[in-house]
Formats: structure tokens, sequence, C-alpha cells
């Protein structure tokens, strides 16, 4: 479940109800963060669907502001939410490749949309994303390089960051 609160019991209440999310998971997969004035988590709806895949969320602390930011017939399970260059990006599950990939939102729908990160023989598979202000790192893997280390500046990516070392 969403809660919020003012910092009062009064003030404190159940804003929306998910389906179980296991929180350790959602701790050690990053699958919650507060951006804009916002908080972004992935979660399943009570009632949702039948395998609960997790959806991206958004929520300003109401209840006709929290909503689903994605339909599932696109990506699921989203994680590792990470702020960089004033975008949000994150690693889900693509339902069209059949294979993670690397999203951006501005914190809108039409403002979501995953990131083709290929060269010209393979593409890139994330697994994990951190930044250190100037780059977004990738875990990742491809056909060309394997299991590396990737890095990416806003607009193109190097390969094998990790200069060959797995």
């Amino acid at each position: 479940d969403l809660w919020v609160t003012d910092g009062t019991i009064a003030g404190t209440h159940n804003l929306k109800e998910f389906n179980i999310v296991f929180f350790t998971d959602f701790v050690r997969e990053g699958k919650a963060i507060a951006w804009n004035n916002k908080f972004y988590f992935a979660a399943v709806p009570t009632g949702g669907n039948s395998n609960n895949d997790e959806s991206l969320w958004v929520s300003d602390g109401t209840v006709n502001g929290t909503v689903r930011l994605n339909d599932l017939a696109d990506y699921e399970r989203p994680k590792h939410f990470t702020v960089f260059n004033g975008a949000l990006y994150f690693v889900a599950y693509s339902n069209s490749s059949y294979g993670n990939k690397l999203y951006k939102t501005d914190g809108t729908e039409l403002g979501t949309s995953y990131l083709a990160l290929s060269n010209n023989t393979s593409s890139v598979s994330p697994y994990s994303i951190a930044t250190d202000g100037n780059y977004l790192y990738l875990a990742a893997d491809n056909i060309t390089y394997g299991a590396e280390l990737f890095r990416y500046d806003g607009t193109s990516y190097q390969c094998d960051v990790s200069d060959g070392v797995s």
C-alpha cells in the first residue's frame, strides 16, 4: 500500500492499495525514488495482472495524482531508478524485444521511451545503472562485448569502459 503523511497521526492515511511488494527487492533493486516533487515507484495495483508484473507509477501525494505511467504492453518490472541530466532513467523488461532496455522519462507517459543503445553489430541489454553526475554507467551485456561496464553521456555510449576486465 502507498501511504502519505504530514507527520501527524491524524494526517497519515492510505493513498492507494497495491499488491504485495517485497521490501528487500524494492530497496535492493532501486524501485522507488523522489524526483521533481513526485514519488516514482514500481508496483502492481490491487486486482492487477495475473503475473504480478510491476509497472511504473508516479504520485504527487494525492489520490487523483497517483497514476500508472506506462502500459504493460510496453515494458514491465522497472528498477534502478536514477536521476541523470535532468531526467529519470531506469532499466525495465521490454515486451517487444524480450530483454532489458534503458528507459528515460521526463515524468510523463508521452515523455517516457526506451533508448536504443546499439552500434552496428549489437545492442546493449543493461541489468543495473548508476551515475557519478557526469555519466550514466550501465552494467550490461551485448553480443560483441559480453558482460561489461558501459558509459553513457546522455547522447551516446562508450563500450567496454572496463577495458575488457569482467
